[in-house]
Order: C-alpha cells, then structure tokens, then sequence
C-alpha cells in the first residue's frame, strides 16, 4: 500500500503501525465467518472513465479481473471503498460537497446504488478512510483537520452518533478493528 510519493530532493515520510486497544464499552463477539460474502469481487477507484485527470470513481470487479462495474458517478471524486461486513454496502470517501478540498464518508449498495452522504464535517476539517466494523453496528473513520492533526472516531451505520474514539500522538491512516473488536489497527506518520 502506497502511502505517497517520493519527490527528488525529499525524504519519504516513514509510516509505522500502530494498535490500540479498543476501550471495553466496545467489546463485541466477533460475527461467524460469512462465507464469500462478496462473491469474490473487489472494489476499488479507478480514473478510467474520468473526464479530467484526478477524478476517481469506484469500480468492482471479480478477483481474475472481469466484470468490471461503475458503481459511481459522482463528477468529483469517490475512493478508498470498503465492503460491509456481509458484503451488501460499501462506505467510500467523497470529495467534500461545495468545497474546494476536504472529504466526507458516504455509503451505497454494492449494487452502486442509494448513495449517501453520512458526515458532515466542520468546514476546515475532512472525514475519510471509512471502515466497518466487524459487528456490522458502525463505520470507524478518520477526522483530520489543518496540518497533521487527526484522529479517529466512529459512528453509526447512517453517520448518526460520531464519538472521537483514539487521538493518537502521531496521525493516523487507515485504521481498521481487529476481528475481536478488541484492538484498533491503523498507520501512523511519524
């Protein structure tokens, strides 16, 4: 996973990987393994059918490549999909609505379809890098605002409830909660 560029002249950020423990109030019985709850396809964002370079849509496939699907069709850009735990969702990141930067969480069918906003961000602040929990009670996501600042909370399946959960010393990417729900993963810059 690529977590930047490298530019000529500059050193690369170094990326750990952290866990955190998830506090008790969480605690769940991890759900039964659903057999090939997405029937073998990934989701993923792809410029391909942009109109302009830099603009993302998301895209499913199955795992050998064929049958690709447009699931968005969002002018701005859609990224960093996750399925749902029982494969019937994805929450994805969109460009913040009248904005000229930032992110919010939104959410849809795996089918593409009822697309939702579900954060709404204070305006210097941006939501992304959705995940659900395995449960299937919530979506962890990231909240970041001006410089390096960020931190990561949850929220219920529609957005309702957000609760900063983890405001780690070093900011974090990608977090993700163990299968357990007993621990937080996610990198951090340091």
């Amino acid at each position: 996973m690529a977590f930047g560029r490298a530019t000529a002249g500059l050193r690369p950020a170094r990326v750990a990987v952290v866990l955190a423990l998830a506090a008790p109030a969480c605690l769940a019985a991890a759900p039964a393994a659903d057999a090939d709850v997405f029937n073998g396809r990934i989701a993923f964002s792809s410029e391909r059918a942009a109109a302009a370079a830099g603009v993302f849509d998301i895209f499913s496939m199955n795992a050998d490549g064929s049958d690709v699907r447009r699931l968005t069709t969002n002018p701005r850009s859609d990224r960093q999909a996750d399925w749902s735990p029982t494969g019937l969702d994805i929450a994805y990141s969109i460009d913040k609505p009248n904005a000229t930067k930032n992110f919010e969480v939104a959410r849809m069918t795996a089918a593409g379809t009822g697309h939702r906003q579900i954060t709404t961000s204070p305006v210097d602040q941006a939501s992304s890098q959705p995940s659900w929990r395995p449960d299937r009670k919530g979506i962890l996501f990231r909240r970041s605002g001006p410089g390096r600042s960020a931190s990561i909370w949850q929220m219920g399946l529609l957005g309702e409830n957000p609760l900063l959960r983890f405001q780690p010393p070093s900011s974090p990417l990608y977090q993700t909660w163990s299968r357990d729900m007993k621990r937080v993963l996610f990198a951090a810059i340091l």
